[in-house]
């Protein structure tokens, strides 16, 4: 076996990258001071496309994924002590076609948030 890495796609993105996070073909990506972008990877055509992204400027500490059953959201941690969540709604009016991912809350805990763990949650009926 070749250990070496095989570059199958390239994206030119804003100004810089610091945290990314995937989820089979999707890829969340924040830049340090351009908020945070949604990437399809299409493996037929090994390309890297824009789905959707954040148009408002934000110093993003960290962003990955936050799924609830089939509903899939993304949440990020800003140097404002921050967390934001959004979530990618193409038939909604303010997203633009889908090129806008919509923010759909804000909270300030205090701190400054520099790692996420994703972990699934088991729901118990009560029996």
């Amino acid at each position: 076996l070749n250990n070496d890495l095989v570059g199958v796609a390239f994206i030119d993105t804003q100004i810089y990258i610091h945290s990314i996070s995937v989820i089979k073909n999707f890829v969340l990506y924040a830049d340090i001071t351009k908020s945070i972008s949604l990437l399809t990877f299409d493996k037929e055509c090994k390309t890297l496309s824009v789905i959707s992204r954040d148009y408002e400027p934000m110093e993003v500490y960290r962003c990955e994924y936050v799924v609830d059953g089939t509903n899939l959201g993304f949440m990020v941690s800003d140097s404002n002590c921050n967390l934001v969540i959004y979530s990618y709604q193409p038939d909604a009016v303010e997203s633009q076609g889908g090129m806008k991912l919509i923010r759909k809350s804000d909270i300030n805990i205090g701190a400054h948030v520099n790692a996420f763990f994703r972990t699934g949650i088991r729901i118990h009926d009560g029996t």
